[in-house]
């Protein structure tokens, strides 16, 4: 059993029919935390950000292993007792975390980007190498380095063509550098990411920052996302994440190898298609397969 905390509007009491927006807010390291004072602190804080009208989730994640393996887990089974409890826009579901949070955001938001209606990372680490300080790679274990893959938000980058981002990070704060490897990662594929910047802070967010952010996400969510965009483009290097909406990759030629894939949706009839690594794939439903958490069964999928 896991627990997680919920913030839960004033206005969900007179229209709990209504499907409401949901935030997923990742919480950053505490090296005393546990599942006592993690609830404790839930029943005393809302939270970092309450929007209007909007559920907040609070995923306790596997104490602080910034929602890895079985804490990644944790954030879809926690999601889905709260679809049982709550109405939820399933368009309108964000992600957001800062510090250890910020990278459970930059993770989630790469890697499950078709889910999202956005992603707002603060601070953070979005990748390996760079964040440890590791200047001699050849130090490192082969299969070390081919298993930075798996997490490593920067390999993953062209995923959040298909995700609105809004990054933030402290002007002076050491934890930028996730934001500036992203943007690094990001401009090598041909996007631009936003990186709202809090002047001269240093870890924490600034009133005029936060206010940017909560405007950017505020109007991003203001319409659902779109489940079956005509233009998907997805990258994994395993098939432990083999699907990005409606795409769902069934075989790669050679795994922990960068697979890619470019679909278009030409017309009624027509998807064309082209991959890098991939000798399997099929258009699944999206809606469906995600609802029930990663790796779901593809059964009746064609």
């Amino acid at each position: 059993m896991q627990p997680y905390g919920l913030v839960v509007p004033a206005s969900v009491a007179g229209d709990a029919e209504r499907p409401r927006r949901l935030d997923i807010w990742y919480h950053g390291r505490g090296e005393t935390l546990s599942e006592v004072n993690f609830l404790t602190d839930r029943q005393r804080n809302a939270g970092e950000f309450t929007p209007p009208d909007t559920i907040v989730l609070h995923p306790y994640g596997r104490y602080c292993n910034a929602n890895r393996f079985a804490g990644e887990v944790d954030t879809f089974e926690a999601l889905e007792n709260v679809k049982k409890h709550y109405a939820i826009d399933s368009g309108r579901i964000l992600v957001r975390g800062f510090s250890m949070g910020g990278a459970s955001t930059w993770m989630f938001a790469t890697h499950y980007s078709g889910l999202w209606a956005a992603a707002a990372p603060g601070a953070g680490f979005s990748e390996t190498s760079g964040f440890l300080h590791i200047r001699d790679l050849s130090q490192v274990p082969w299969y070390e380095k081919v298993l930075w893959h798996q997490y490593d938000s920067v390999d993953y980058a062209i995923n959040l063509f298909n995700c609105p981002t809004v990054a933030y990070s402290g002007e002076l704060d050491g934890q930028k550098q996730a934001a500036d490897m992203m943007a690094r990662a990001l401009d090598g594929v041909g996007i631009k990411m936003v990186h709202v910047i809090g002047p001269n802070a240093r870890h924490f967010y600034v009133p005029s920052a936060r206010a940017e952010i909560n405007r950017r996400l505020d109007s991003i969510a203001s319409r659902p996302r779109d489940p079956v965009p005509s233009h998907v483009k997805f990258t994994t290097w395993t098939l432990r994440y083999n699907q990005m909406l409606w795409v769902v990759l069934d075989g790669l030629e050679h795994h922990w190898e960068r697979a890619m894939v470019d679909a278009r949706i030409s017309d009624d009839h027509t998807i064309e298609i082209t991959t890098k690594n991939v000798y399997s794939y099929h258009a699944g439903d999206e809606q469906r397969r995600m609802s029930a958490g990663p790796n779901a069964p593809a059964d009746g999928e064609d």
